[in-house]
């Protein structure tokens, strides 16, 4: 019998240690794991928010580059001015321009007319460069940032901007330019920290590097020359405006995790590498750190399991030795405390009567308080539980047995607010369900998603207000124009009609771009909520308002079976009124406009296409066009401002879909864009 009794105490003790060391070890691994998560989202936002602040800053200086380049052409193009004219105007103009190492024009062969900012000597030919045949050759090109190439005059890596000259007879006059040096975006670029291993890169739309910071060895050779992963060629594939991803980069074959995001309408591309080793250095510390405590509780047990066993084999009779067994146990359980208290996330325990059992270091950190104070609570009673939904949530974890995942806002009995992030998982001791609780503090994401969230409305609330004021003094100018062509009558010259026509023209374009902008501006600020509403009323309402244009065309329009979506009813029909005005506006002059609706479910929602049999457009322009203010024609061949299918894709975003585009020249084009459809109270979709 006392064999039997040894035999069963030594197996319920090695058990009993077996199960605490596998609770240790799956603590430190969920810690270490939820660590190494936190980690990377940490550097994937950090990656994010450096690729998006330097993409703005690319773009602020290049779009405030292009503004001046378009204001010469426009001008040169109205008033014919003569090459000292312009040349006096860009010298005026680069005095403003701290981005831009020189500025100069070339004819129509290509011959540098005038240089300001720099020295030449000699005649100088940019008809070779490749910005300068596409902008001779391609009409339809107003504007080209080239890669980056040697400069004839600076001798260093640059980058143009270059604009294209028309006389007023539309024919090709030459180009306007304007340099910046590689090495500019590298200062801009050293002023971020990204790390001993990181980068940040700016490449063209092959792909090719335009500037690198920090300079790797033998960067200079790699300028101009192709730099990115496969990785990253797949991805803008699926993901073509911006992406987050973890992979191998291409100069150096670092692992890093890197954001691209495309630089506005130049076909540039922003890249924002951290590396792996730089952000996870400080977690493979814990990794080492907290392994070796794991081994040497795992030995203290171990040495602990010999102490008892001969303890007990030496004192099997003895009370005063059992009493010493008992201590030993206490020992462990307080070693097991101490290693729970190491944690760096908060862990709580509870049992079912709500009274708190454990409470670590890290949880009194993050709700405040002390230990004390903290194990003196229970949960039932206190009232930031039952307004925070963690009462619920608890309840609910400990009635089914299963674990519970939230996230809420708590304001803390001790005045802490912040947001945390909860794991409820019951578990069994003694026979009775207890209840453990995992928190981590997310007050600094949620702090970053709301000024993201408040500095977008504020640039919604920005374009609104300027879109809004500046038309009352469009119409005035207009209103003026007009009663000096009444009142002069015919003392006009032909040619004085024609300028005031132009000024006329333009105050016209101006006012209904600015109408457009006021109207993208409020898809995001004004818009209502969304409700169930039937996409067929929406677009027989937008065909009502095309009426008159949908006649003159002789357009058929074919609606197929409409759906029932979550939308803004007035976004909806604008959308549906967009697409088809911009079906039958771009229709093929060789045959009847044929416009075809449809949809389709996909999964809980719907895949809406709306096709017409027009002029097609070329797939590399699928992305562009989607871009405010882009233009693939000329305002004398179709009028419009660049803004209708800008719109379309903010309101189908703001409806938390995604819109895309089919086309083939000569045939037609096909957009396609998701929505929701309504859900009952069981989150299912309505029938």
């Amino acid at each position: 019998m006392a064999i039997r009794s040894s035999i069963s105490f030594t197996t319920r003790l090695a058990i009993g240690i077996a199960l605490v060391n596998l609770l240790v070890f799956a603590l430190v691994a969920q810690s270490l794991h939820q660590d190494l998560g936190q980690y990377r989202e940490r550097a994937q936002i950090s990656s994010r928010n450096l690729a998006q602040v330097l993409q703005q800053n690319v773009c602020t200086v290049l779009d405030r580059i292009d503004l001046v380049l378009a204001h010469v052409a426009e001008e040169f193009e109205r008033t014919g001015m003569n090459e000292r004219e312009l040349e006096l105007d860009l010298a005026g103009i680069a005095r403003h321009l701290p981005d831009v190492a020189n500025m100069g024009f070339t004819n129509a062969a290509g011959d540098l007319v005038a240089l300001v900012g720099a020295a030449g000597n000699g005649r100088i030919s940019l008809a070779d460069r490749e910005y300068f045949q596409k902008l001779r050759d391609d009409p339809d090109t107003m504007l080209v940032v080239s890669k980056a190439m040697k400069g004839r005059i600076t001798g260093r890596w640059q980058v143009v901007v270059a604009r294209r000259l028309v006389h007023a007879d539309k024919s090709f006059a030459g180009v306007v330019y304007a340099v910046v040096l590689q090495s500019h975006f590298v200062e801009m670029f050293s002023k971020v920290d990204v790390g001993e291993h990181g980068a940040i890169l700016m490449v063209d739309n092959n792909y090719d590097l335009i500037a690198r910071h920090p300079i790797y060895p033998g960067n200079d050779n790699a300028i101009g020359q192709p730099v990115v992963s496969q990785e990253f060629r797949a991805l803008i594939k699926i993901n073509p405006i911006t992406a987050t991803y973890t992979a191998k980069t291409g100069l150096d074959h670092r692992q890093r995790t890197t954001t691209y995001h495309k630089i506005g309408p130049y076909f540039l591309t922003i890249i924002a590498a951290l590396a792996v080793d730089d952000y996870l250095a400080g977690w493979r510390a814990d990794v080492v750190r907290m392994l070796g405590q794991t081994a040497l509780f795992s030995l203290t047990t171990l040495l602990l399991f010999l102490m008892i066993h001969r303890s007990w084999l030496r004192a099997e009779a003895s009370l005063g030795e059992a009493l010493a067994a008992k201590a030993t146990l206490e020992d462990l359980s307080n070693l097991n405390a101490s290693v729970i208290s190491a944690s760096t996330v908060g862990i709580l325990a509870y049992r079912a009567d709500g009274s708190c059992i454990i409470a670590n270091d890290a949880a009194v950190r993050i709700t405040g308080g002390t230990v004390e104070q903290m194990k003196a609570q229970n949960f039932r009673k206190l009232e930031s539980w039952s307004r925070s939904g963690l009462l619920a949530a608890a309840e609910a974890a400990l009635t089914t047995g299963e674990s519970c995942h939230l996230t809420t806002q708590v304001t803390t009995i001790y005045g802490k607010r912040l947001w945390m992030e909860c794991d409820f998982r019951p578990f069994a001791m003694g026979g009775v369900r207890h209840l453990m609780m995992i928190v981590r503090d997310i007050s600094e994401q949620k702090q970053a998603e709301a000024e993201l969230a408040r500095s977008n409305a504020e640039l919604d609330q920005f374009a609104y207000m300027a879109s809004h004021d500046l038309r009352e003094p469009l119409r005035t100018v207009t209103s003026y124009l007009q009663l000096l062509t009444q009142s002069a009558g015919g003392r006009l010259t032909d040619d004085e009609r024609e300028f005031i026509g132009f000024a006329l023209s333009g105050a016209q374009r101006m006012l209904a771009l600015i109408k457009d902008l006021l109207e993208y501006s409020r898809i995001g600020a004004k818009g209502q909520q969304l409700a169930p509403t039937d996409c067929r009323q929406a677009v027989d309402a937008a065909l009502a308002n095309l009426g008159t244009l949908v006649e003159e065309c002789g357009a058929a329009v074919v609606i197929g079976d409409m759906p029932v979506v979550m939308a803004d009813r007035t976004q909806l029909v604008r959308l549906f009124q967009n697409l088809i005005d911009n079906a039958l506006k771009y229709r093929d002059p060789d045959r009847p406009p044929l416009v075809r609706l449809s949809a389709r479910r996909d999964g809980k929602g719907w895949v809406i296409s709306v096709n017409d049999n027009g002029i097609g457009i070329e797939s590399k322009y699928f992305e562009r066009i989607f871009i405010i203010f882009q233009r693939l024609h000329s305002y004398d061949k179709y009028d419009g401002t660049g803004i209708g299918l800008a719109a379309c894709k903010k309101i189908v975003e703001r409806h938390g879909g995604r819109i895309w585009l089919e086309s083939m020249p000569g045939v037609g084009s096909t957009f396609i864009f998701t929505l929701a459809e309504p859900v009952n109270h069981t989150g299912e979709p309505k029938d």
